[in-house]
């Protein structure tokens, strides 16, 4: 009753159809708003969160390396073991430091610290963080990738890459789990060296692969390009010398190995990863990854899903507004 009354009142008025194609699109135009307001928080905290992971991930792996430096550098003082009193071997404080990481590996050092589950804890935030960093610059080269029609070599890349840097630092994670001198079980030790190889290969494959898929993006400048080559490179330099003494002595010691090399290849990872900040902030991709923290892929396609179920009804009110049009014409009643 109600259907037959509006289309008799329509033909009657032709003006009336147009009425409610203005009505229905003013809807349509309204819960669409309503759709991106519904976002907008959403959009706001993963922005935030992509700027502050890559620091965060940075931090805590400093704040590692640095835990350890002081520890080792006090038990240098307190000791004569390399023929210098502290006040006068050891009175600069640089020399100290340098000291302790030129001596000293950060395996045997973790070993004496205590209480282990504050190295532990660092380690394991750290890694954690940097896994997500890891993810989410991922995500940005896809979109990039997708935006400028890459081959499917370079998406393979950029999976790969990913993979290998978690796998790194999945390595990293049994390396502190397991202790350099400890003695049970009988594989702890072994296990130890493998998880760090596993560690310097990854970060020394990744930081190469990574660097390989930034020169191909071309919204990024030369010298940001250049600096994540140079980090790349010192990176895979002292990656092999502290690695390769470990691969010759059969993953059972780390004696012939740099320790400088060790240090200073945990130390610029960490720095690398903190510096993706740079990157976030010129090709934010805040869309993509916004809804990757807010829901993932799932919510994606609901958004596209009903994006394209709105878009499709305001096709349907004007094609049945341009056959009202038409046909009014034809009766010789259109009015404009």
């Amino acid at each position: 009753m109600d259907s037959s009354t509006t289309s008799s009142d329509s033909r009657e008025n032709p003006l009336l159809g147009d009425k409610v194609f203005l009505n229905n699109e003013r809807y349509l135009r309204y819960k669409a708003a309503r759709s991106e307001g519904s976002c907008s928080l959403c959009g706001c905290l993963g922005h935030l969160v992509v700027f502050v992971l890559p620091l965060l991930a940075m931090v805590f792996m400093l704040a590692f390396l640095i835990i350890l430096a002081v520890f080792d550098q006090s038990e240098i003082q307190q000791s004569e073991m390399y023929g210098y009193e502290s006040l006068e071997g050891f009175y600069n404080m640089t020399q100290t430091y340098y000291a302790s990481v030129s001596s000293d590996t950060i395996s045997i050092v973790m070993s004496q610290y205590e209480p282990y589950t504050e190295l532990l804890a660092l380690a394991s935030v750290a890694c954690i963080l940097t896994s997500l960093v890891t993810i989410i610059r991922n995500i940005q080269i896809e979109v990039y990738q997708k935006r400028t029609g890459s081959f499917i070599f370079m998406k393979f890349i950029n999976y790969l890459s990913a993979i290998i840097n978690i796998l790194a630092y999945a390595g990293l994670m049994v390396a502190i789990n397991f202790k350099v001198t400890q003695e049970e079980p009988v594989w702890a030790s072994q296990a130890h060296f493998v998880g760090f190889l596993t560690f310097f290969a990854g970060t020394a494959a990744y930081s190469v692969l990574h660097s390989f898929l930034l020169l191909n993006q071309s919204e990024y400048p030369r010298f940001v390009k250049g600096l994540f080559l140079v980090l790349a490179i010192v990176i895979v330099a002292s990656s092999l010398s502290f690695g390769m003494p470990i691969w010759l002595n059969g993953l059972s010691s780390d004696e012939g190995g740099y320790p400088v090399a060790e240090w200073v290849a945990v130390f610029t990872s960490a720095l690398s990863i903190g510096l993706y900040v740079i990157l976030f902030f010129i090709d934010p991709v805040d869309n993509v990854l916004s809804s990757f923290f807010c829901g993932g892929t799932a919510k994606s396609q609901k958004e596209s899903k009903q994006n394209s179920r709105i878009q499709l009804q305001q096709m349907h009110l004007e094609e049945s507004r341009r056959k009202q049009r038409q046909q009014m014409e034809r009766m010789g009643q259109y009015q404009i």
